[in-house]
């Protein structure tokens, strides 16, 4: 079935290809509109192309299970849900988009690259449990909603800007990054973040941040160093608890305001760094984690990097010794 709307129609109103299951091919050429679940579970689709439409309603292609590919460079508004569930479509670029709402995408289990040049926002369970999502490409992202990209496990490859600003909970949750380095602009990341993200070994953050939420690194079993380049106002409770790796901790505050078990079910031992010198250390400002045996401080002075590990200078000093 086919249906050639080129020359005459401008908008399709709501449900009007409601479970066409049988429908192939749609030309919209004129098309500026489409409303909600127009085109719900028509599962035979396969292509579509929309060069002058600009808004697309509710649920418009749920399970749309055939879809391969889409494209609409005008498209300014998208409605929640649109392509829930539409398994086959690789690659998406909404290159007019400002906001993507929430469950747009979910579970789109066939995406693997995701451009999006011009957004700003992205709205809670957007992306949620697309599982072969590896790639991510948002370069004006300022707000990554709630449980936005959850449990999209092959998600390796997203490069934070210097224009975000929060991450919201659970947004990365379960996802596959092996290492994070996030920009000056960021101020919060909510909590359960990056949650159980299992191959996480390494975690930047190279500006002042306000606070990390509760369990926002929970159980991140790989993990091995977190890097404060500049100074953390809050770590919440057990916001880095269960990662058992977890050996190396670099610190810029001259305090820190902890919540309980923050770094909670952690290795026996861990090194934290300090990027000042002993004589800029005020004990009274540390003296839950002083009276941590587990705990072994270093100063400015006494440790380095070394392949970006920040290391003891003893051990430095051993190494070039055996060289």
């Amino acid at each position: 079935l086919r249906f050639d709307l080129a020359n005459t129609i401008t908008v399709v109103g709501e449900n009007t290809f409601y479970n066409c299951q049988n429908l192939l091919e749609v030309i919209l050429d004129h098309v500026e509109s489409i409303g909600n679940y127009a085109f719900y579970a028509c599962r035979s689709l396969i292509d579509l192309a929309f060069p002058s439409l600009t808004s697309l309603g509710e649920s418009v292609f749920y399970s749309c299970l055939g879809l391969e590919s889409i494209s609409f460079p005008l498209v300014r508004i998208i409605g929640r849900s649109s392509f829930s569930n539409c398994a086959k479509h690789r690659l998406l670029e909404l290159v007019s988009i400002i906001k993507i709402e929430m469950d747009v995408f979910t579970y789109c289990s066939g995406l693997e690259t995701v451009i999006l040049p011009n957004v700003t926002e992205i709205g809670r369970y957007a992306f949620m449990y697309c599982k072969n999502l590896n790639q991510v490409r948002f370069p004006k992202i300022q707000t990554i909603g709630e449980n936005s990209f959850e449990g999209c496990n092959a998600l390796v490859d997203a490069i934070f800007p210097n224009t975000l600003k929060e991450i919201k909970n659970g947004a990365f949750r379960s996802c596959g990054f092996t290492s994070l380095i996030f920009p000056e602009s960021l101020e919060t990341i909510g909590g359960s973040a990056f949650i159980g993200s299992s191959s996480l070994t390494s975690v930047i953050f190279t500006g002042n941040i306000n606070s990390i939420g509760s369990s926002a690194f929970y159980s991140c079993k790989a993990l091995t160093s977190v890097i404060f380049l500049g100074t953390v106002s809050l770590i919440d409770f057990t916001a880095f608890g269960s990662c058992t790796s977890l050996t190396s901790l670099v610190i810029s505050n001259f305090d820190l305001n902890l919540g309980t078990g923050s770094f909670s079910y952690a290795p026996q031992h861990l090194d934290v760094f300090f990027t000042y010198p002993v004589e800029d250390f005020v004990p009274a400002n540390w003296t839950k984690w002083r009276d941590n045996e587990n705990y072994t401080f270093h100063y400015l002075g006494d440790w380095d990097y070394i392949s970006g590990v920040p290391t003891p200078n003893e051990v430095v000093q051993s190494i070039l010794y055996l060289i």
